[in-house]
């Protein structure tokens, strides 16, 4: 076939190829950080603990018995062994996390299993988050297209998508994030789809999809709300293949919601940070609204750009009046359904929960969408629709660029110093105050920034602080993140050098330098 013959691209279609040629860029700077941090951080180490099917109990049983510890000892839990199976996954989460179900972990496993080789445990699991990073965009676009039937929002979707400083953040991440967005937007495309069509091989992808949404995060639930409200509105006669659907979705979840029930203590007591009685300020509890907004699209560089963003999505969301009823109705509480119930419980105890941005990742892309079409049908002038576009997504991509650069930790830097470091820490495993992680998922994370003679020593918080005096002698001694008593016995005897102003810390963890006697 001459050159002459090929089939030439129409103007909308150069602009499409365009459009993906650009997100495709933006999103591939993801993957120029895999290694950042260069550890893993407090819930990624829960993350990887869990696809190599091991307990924290475990990790606390094994290490923290008041001996010396190997670099490699630390990490053996993170390790797949064929001792270890998916099964062991499965109850591992069941018995100490039953609140998140286990779809992510098995996937992230097999994952390993497969891919394992190509690299370390970070560089590989985040390349997994990337991929379904990746997969959200063509997803997005699909469901711009059945909401809208619009291919200029579905490319400035992706375009925000792709630049999102938020986004990024959750691709990075060892975690079910992406794969939560990825199967809540394709169930509500393919809920669209399925009204569209009324055909019933779409409703069962659609009861199928919204079953796994459950098995990877269950706040999918208040999703079946707004996709009611979505089918009353635009096809009232499918409301029983809806009904039907969405019951078959939760029968399927049925058997994790009994064992999430079997486990209550535990999801308590690891849920207990998420309702601190802080009782922050007024004035600082309404300003936490806009804390997840500045962030979808690029990093503010003061307040006032803050709010100008906060108020821009506030106007999107307004004008989806302008659409269709169903539309607006089920976008709307798609994207305000977490905010209000987080977020009223935060004004009414002066709570953290808007901090915790896993609970919004759908409503977050839902919101991205809503901000696409305003800014494509404002009735302004198409040079200040386009510059507003611009400006949101070169903010996005400097704003992930700044993302992308190596960070100084504190620990990591202190350890670097030392000729023989030696890690001192004790039990400590505290969820009843925002910011406190467990320590020993915090060392298992960090142990992959470390220099490679660092050796620990762990013990209980009973244990005498002075069984390991002798070994000062032969090691340059950092204190991590001690308990009150481990450091006023610590005081006692020895000058505490404060070495947190070496660099960021990762959950406002106390690092000390133990003065040789």
């Amino acid at each position: 076939m001459s050159a002459n013959s090929l089939p030439r691209l129409t103007a909308s279609q150069g602009l499409t190829l365009a459009v993906w040629l650009v997100a495709t860029l933006l999103f591939s700077l993801r993957l120029l950080a895999l290694d950042l941090p260069p550890f893993l951080t407090h819930d990624e180490s829960y993350s990887v603990l869990r696809t190599a099917g091991y307990l924290e109990r475990e990790v606390r049983e094994t290490l923290f018995q008041s001996r010396l510890v190997s670099l490699a000892e630390v990490q053996h839990f993170h390790q797949l062994t064929s001792e270890r199976t998916f099964w062991d996954t499965i109850t591992g989460l069941a018995t100490e996390e039953p609140q998140l179900p286990p779809l992510y972990f098995l996937l992230a496993r097999l994952w390993r299993q497969v891919f394992g080789g190509l690299g370390d445990v970070i560089t590989v699991l985040r390349g997994f988050s990337v991929l379904l990073g990746f997969l959200v965009l063509p997803v997005s676009y699909w469901l711009c297209q059945e909401l809208f039937a619009s291919r200029v929002i579905a490319q400035v979707t992706i375009l925000f998508l792709a630049g999102s400083p938020n986004f990024l953040r959750l691709s990075l991440n060892v975690r079910y994030f992406t794969l939560w967005a990825l199967l809540s937007l394709s169930s509500t495309a393919l809920l669209l789809l399925a009204t569209r069509t009324t055909k019933t091989q779409w409703w069962i992808a659609y009861g199928l999809s919204f079953s796994l949404s459950l098995y990877t995060f269950p706040l999918t639930a208040f999703m079946a709300v707004s996709h009611g409200l979505f089918v009353w509105h635009r096809n009232r006669q499918e409301l029983q293949s809806w009904a039907i659907a969405t019951l078959a979705a939760g029968l399927l979840f049925i058997p994790w919601a009994v064992t999430w029930l079997i486990h209550i203590a535990a999801s308590q007591d690891t849920l207990r940070f998420t309702f601190p009685a802080i009782a922050a300020p007024w004035p600082t509890r309404i300003d936490n609204f806009s804390q997840l907004l500045r962030l979808l699209f690029l990093i503010p560089i003061n307040r006032p750009v803050a709010w100008a963003i906060a108020l821009l999505c506030l106007i999107a969301l307004i004008d989806l009046r302008r659409e269709e009823r169903s539309v607006a109705w089920g976008l709307a509480t798609l994207i305000l359904l977490p905010f209000l119930i987080f977020g009223g419980l935060d004004l009414l105890d002066g709570g953290t929960r808007l901090a915790k941005e896993r609970y919004f990742i759908p409503s977050l892309i839902f919101w991205q969408i809503a901000v696409a079409r305003y800014l494509c049908r404002v009735p302004l002038s198409r040079r200040i629709r386009i510059g507003i576009t611009l400006i949101l997504v070169l903010g996005g991509l400097l704003s992930t660029l700044s993302d992308l650069r190596p960070e100084r930790f504190a620990l990591v830097a202190a350890a670097q110093q030392q000729q023989r470091p030696l890690i001192v820490s004790d039990l400590l495993t505290d969820f009843t105050q925002p910011g406190n992680r467990s320590n020993p998922m915090l060392l298992v994370g960090f142990s992959y920034a470390l220099p490679q003679n660092t050796v620990f020593w762990l013990q209980s918080e009973s244990d005498r602080a002075d069984l390991f005096f002798p070994l000062l002698t032969s090691y340059n001694a950092l204190v991590f993140r001690p308990t009150p008593v481990l450091r006023d016995r610590l005081q006692q005897k020895f000058q505490l050098e404060d070495l947190s102003h070496l660099g960021k810390q990762q959950q406002g963890e106390d690092i000390y330098r133990i003065q040789n006697p």
